[in-house]
């Protein structure tokens, strides 16, 4: 067995090693990683803050906590959270098998089931994308939660039966395991509040021993309700967080799909979508819409409802089979909280709903499998003599390694924003958030002209996104077309007056536009608004610093870095501000905390060579001002300073190479000294 999962492990590795290699992309992962700044630390103050607030509109404390100890090893090198993503999802493979194995107590089925939950790409999304390591972290701990009460309800010697009264008086630990597990899945992610049905489940197909004299089922599952309240209590107090967490942050879908008749249509076209998704994985996408009109879909929700009712029919009819009734009320029980029978988001479906749910249609394929073995190998041999059972075999490996080759292309198309907003624009292309994401991609590139290209097709698809008119400002200040930029971010404060962001771009803008007592207005607000929002604190400090006053910007510069201590333009103005103040020792020291951050910033290196040569270090100034225009080779200022620091040594001839090429690029302040040699 170990041989068999260690050959999955291995391609699951494989398959999903594009991810290994790939950077955050900008859809959520700043909000949960790159610009957290409370993972950065793991003081017991901080983590407190994990469990008493929800982050871009989750509460989920243990996936941020895992976030930080991330951080911890790997800092902001986003392979490392790759990498941790991709071991719990191998983790949740072996669960996976463990727990198939458990429910039929057949090998083949376990390998088969978990090979394809291994591989199947319609999991890309949560494993490849850093952000949802809120669902390989939650299907961990829902995973052993089951496993654990599975071990409760069954005595020992039997695989097949026993009474949870029974296992108690046995193994009353593994009760209490299983609740624990589930309390953590939950802090994980909040959508395991399925779980205490689940466990019912469990109990109906595989708990109770058929045997005169035993309870019959409904006082059997009478016994199984009672011994879930904890489980329930639990559930429904985070199902009461899970909807005041949307409603505060604005998920709940408008009154167009409130009617109760579209909401079934809804979410019986999603129950056979994520279905049909497992059996034929193709045209995945990171971002499905809802349909503009709900009028041009209707008949396919209708023939949705069919199907979903027809699938409901077998399950009855089938109830004898359990691995069969098992198998599909636990995809039917999981994927329930994410139908949309309560719409929420603007996004119909998603691929990272049917993480944990596939496991119960993956269940059933690898029973199927199983039995179909079993019958081909009593039906005898075909004509060409090769034996049935190797033909079965055969076929299931060509299905799994399809499915690993399907991973490995989907990979790719996670390892950076600009692919992953691609591919979504080429398959929806009225998808405005998939405009807005590229824009902002490209925005980060300077490639402005396309940026505002894409940001103006956002606004045209939905014209009330204040991110669209933040950034389509940003990108106009950047180009240095102030009027532009401060119509759109105008337009941004008017539909969301209280969005830091907007406000302190639009007081960058009024910097631009040389009406600094505006822009430090607007920089207050954003401060006021955000309190960990190091950008405005550290443009006050600019602004204090043009006023003269070297006191005020050295407090902003120092609280900017207390929100963000990787914050290098902040440790720059901080430092060039202390040596202003004439403390030198201490500009050092922060100059050199800027080139830690970031060695390749030449400005950064002259201004370290510049503080040296002010305490007559010229060797080290030396060094600072080479680096510097190693780094710019048309830093005429950079080139200026080599030349008076090799002048004050007296090598003329290093003085006057270096003032020539100064001059050459246009430096102009040359004193009358270096130009008389």
């Amino acid at each position: 067995m170990i041989c068999v999962f260690s050959a999955i492990a291995v391609l699951t590795v494989l398959a999903y090693s594009p991810a290994l290699t790939g950077d955050f992309v900008n859809w959520d992962d700043p909000e949960y990683v790159v610009n957290n700044y409370s993972i950065r630390s793991l003081a017991p103050r901080n983590i407190a803050t994990f469990f008493t607030r929800p982050y871009v509109g989750h509460y989920a404390p243990l996936t941020i906590l895992s976030y930080a100890l991330d951080y911890r090893v790997y800092g902001l090198n986003p392979s490392g959270y790759h990498a941790t993503n991709l071991a719990l999802h191998i983790l949740n493979t072996l669960l996976v098998c463990a727990l198939a194995y458990a429910l039929s107590g057949r090998r083949a089925v376990a390998y088969v089931t978990a090979a394809l939950f291994a591989v199947h790409p319609l999991h890309v999304e949560s494993v490849a994308w850093v952000t949802e390591r809120k669902d390989v972290l939650s299907a961990f701990f829902y995973l052993s939660s089951i496993i654990s009460y599975r071990a409760f309800i069954r005595p020992r010697g039997d695989d097949s039966a026993g009474g949870p009264s029974r296992s108690s008086r046995r193994c009353s630990g593994c009760y209490w395991l299983s609740l624990l597990f589930f309390l953590c899945a939950l802090l994980s992610k909040a959508m395991a509040i399925s779980l205490p049905f689940v466990l019912i489940l469990l109990d109906y197909c595989y708990g109770a021993r058929e045997e005169p004299g035993a309870p019959g089922r409904t006082g059997l599952l009478r016994a199984s309700v009672r011994i879930k309240i904890p489980f329930f209590v639990l559930s429904a107090i985070f199902g009461a967080v899970i909807l005041a967490v949307s409603k505060s942050g604005g998920a709940m879908r408008p009154a167009f799909y409130r009617d109760p008749a579209i909401h079934a249509l809804v979410a019986a076209r999603n129950l056979v979508w994520y279905v049909a998704k497992m059996l034929y994985p193709v045209r995945l996408s990171a971002f499905y819409p809802y349909p503009a009109s709900m009028q041009r879909v209707l008949p396919k929700f209708m023939l949705c409802l069919f199907a979903a009712g027809a699938a409901s029919i077998m399950i009855v009819l089938g109830r004898r089979n359990r691995w069969l009734l098992f198998g599909a009320l636990f995809y039917l029980i999981t994927i329930f909280p994410v139908i949309q029978l309560i719409p929420v988001g603007n996004a119909i479906v998603a691929d990272r709903y049917a993480y944990l749910p596939s496991f119960g249609i993956l269940f059933i394929a690898g029973v199927l499998f199983d039995r179909l073995c079993a019958a081909v190998s009593h039906a005898g041999r075909w004509g060409t003599g090769i034996p049935e059972r190797l033909a079965v075999y055969t076929a299931i490996c060509v299905a799994i390694v399809c499915l690993s080759l399907l991973t490995l292309k989907r990979c790719f198309v996670w390892q950076d924003s600009e692919r992953l907003w691609s591919d979504v624009i080429g398959k929806y292309p009225s998808v405005a958030t998939a405009w807005l994401n590229m824009g902002e991609v490209l925005l980060t590139r300077g490639r402005l002209d396309e940026a505002i290209g894409m940001f103006k097709r956002s606004a045209e698809l939905e014209p009330d996104q204040v991110r669209v008119y933040s950034n389509l400002g940003d990108a106009y200040r950047k180009k240095g077309l102030m009027d532009e930029a401060e119509k759109a971010l105008v337009r941004a404060r008017t539909l969301n007056p209280a969005d830091a962001v907007v406000r302190n771009n639009l007081g960058l803008v009024y910097v631009g536009q040389n009406l600094p007592l505006k822009a430090r207005n607007e920089f207050e607000r954003a401060v006021s608004m955000k309190a960990d929002y190091a950008e405005p604190h550290n443009n006050l400090g600019l602004l204090s610093k043009m006023d003269g006053d070297t006191n005020r910007a050295v407090h902003e510069f120092r609280e900017a870095i207390a929100i963000n201590s990787l914050f290098r333009d902040a440790y720059h103005n901080l430092a060039s501000t202390l040596e202003q103040q004439g403390n030198v020792a201490d500009g050092i020291e922060n100059y050199r905390r800027a080139i830690e951050l970031k060695p390749d910033f030449a400005p950064v290196h002259n201004d370290l060579g510049l503080a040296y040569a002010r305490i007559n270090r010229i060797p080290d100034a030396v060094a600072e001002f080479e680096k510097a225009v190693q780094l710019e080779p048309a830093f005429a200022q950079a080139y200026y300073n080599l030349a008076l620091c090799y002048f004050i040594r007296g090598d003329k001839e290093k003085a006057v190479a270096n003032r020539d090429r100064a001059t050459k690029l246009g430096y102009a302040g040359i004193s009358a000294e270096l130009m008389r040699l």
